[in-house]
């Protein structure tokens, strides 16, 4: 299932938890003014209209509610989601690679890569650019590169096909100990 279905089924089940923003906001500083002004009660925000980049949405607080998360899972409630996901986790699988997504989105590979393309925001004018803020990225143990980490990382763009990445204390990649 594709986080576009998610997002849709969840609004059509919990709409009283969506907002949905039609007017034109700007990737500078107002998809993070929304999300500030409605923290306290953290609605899914779903903004339909993004200056300079037609047919893009940007969702805020995917998951910002433990209420939410469960929904996603079709858990009755939160109370639910610790031995639903302690089940989940002792499952294994196997990746399955492939050579493309199921999707019908455009791809850029080499140099066609251009993250100015899409509408990654400039969240607070102290930022030294725009941010990525819950990224995936991927990473291959140097000296084994069939070892691979999966984590999230704020990545802030730094060109057409570059990222700085946060490796900080903090993150999972800094205490990262491959097998």
């Amino acid at each position: 299932m594709s986080l576009r279905e998610v997002i849709e089924g969840y609004a059509s089940r919990h709409p009283d938890d969506v907002l949905e923003i039609n007017e034109a906001v700007s990737t500078e500083y107002e998809i993070t003014a929304v999300a500030n002004e409605v923290e306290n009660t953290a609605p899914l925000l779903v903004f339909n209209n993004v200056l300079g980049y037609p047919g893009f949405r940007i969702v805020s607080n995917v998951f910002s509610s433990k209420k939410r998360i469960a929904a996603y899972f079709g858990l009755k409630d939160e109370s639910e989601f610790y031995s639903f996901w302690q089940r989940v986790m002792k499952v294994e699988n196997e990746p399955e690679i492939r050579e493309r997504a199921d999707s019908e989105v455009e791809t850029m590979t080499g140099k066609g890569v251009d993250l100015n393309a899409l509408p990654v925001p400039k969240h607070y004018p102290q930022d030294g650019g725009k941010y990525i803020t819950s990224g995936l990225v991927v990473s291959r143990k140097p000296d084994d590169p069939r070892v691979i980490n999966l984590s999230f990382a704020r990545s802030q763009v730094i060109s057409r096909n570059e990222v700085a990445l946060s490796l900080h204390s903090r993150g999972h990649l800094w205490s990262c100990q491959y097998p």
